[in-house]
């Protein structure tokens, strides 16, 4: 069976719908299992997943319309597979050529705990791995475009150079950080040590912008000047104040 024929790994990336859009759910009828998942590919191709979760039981069913309908079925109970078997022929055997390649289908079962019984099996977990990672660096980069879009609109501070040099804006940030610090100082009773944790969280902020906001590497001087900074006031304080 092809991989081509259900939507893969990058279909689901690119959607923003729930997977419960394509899998269906129902109750299973087979004996020792109960719920079941199952999808119907686009050329008659049928796959299903009937699950145990007390019992870390699966049971992981395939008909192949490119091989007329023949089915085959592989059990994994507790991480490892105990029976494969070809259904026209009757015949048990190694059938991972048949289950690896919907390796990336079966990744996004809308159940987190079923498809963390494959274990190792069929490259299933390496999958779900992929995809996670993908999704991940897919809502990062939404969250960046939430704040810049390249050719729409200017960065939520203005236009600057992509180099890492220090700018007005990085300039900007020091400023913006010292104030707080000295306006934390002036709070606290002329004490140093919240000022120097204040300069020092705002240099740690301050990268976070560079990278989620003005989409550019972080400065690193001008995080190690605000960092250095607070955490010397700090110690000053914690020990001369």
């Amino acid at each position: 069976m092809r991989g081509k024929t259900f939507r893969d790994q990058n279909k689901v990336v690119e959607e923003t719908k729930s997977r419960n859009d394509y899998w269906k759910r129902r109750p299973s009828e087979i004996r020792g299992y109960q719920k079941a998942f199952y999808i119907n590919g686009t050329d008659g191709s049928y796959v299903r997943v009937d699950y145990n979760l007390k019992d870390k039981k699966i049971r992981l069913y395939v008909e192949d319309a490119s091989e007329g309908g023949i089915a085959y079925y592989s059990v994994i109970s507790k991480g490892n597979i105990e029976v494969e078997k070809n259904l026209a022929t009757g015949r048990s055997g190694n059938l991972s050529h048949k289950f690896q390649p919907l390796a990336s289908l079966i990744a996004t079962l809308p159940h987190k705990e079923v498809v963390s019984m494959f274990g190792d099996c069929y490259g299933i977990s390496n999958a779900f791995k992929d995809i996670r990672d993908a999704v991940k660096r897919k809502k990062l980069e939404q969250t960046r475009e939430k704040y810049f879009v390249e050719g729409k609109r200017a960065p939520l501070f203005g236009s600057f150079s992509s180099t890492k040099h220090l700018s007005w804006i990085d300039v900007i940030d020091v400023i913006i950080a010292a104030g707080a610090g000295f306006a934390i100082y002036k709070l606290s009773g002329s004490h140093y040590q919240p000022s120097g944790a204040v300069v020092a969280f705002l240099g740690i902020i301050a990268g976070g912008v560079d990278i989620l906001m003005r989409k550019r590497e972080p400065i690193f001087s001008k995080i190690i000047l605000l960092l250095t900074s607070g955490a010397g006031l700090y110690i000053f304080g914690r020990f001369f104040d």
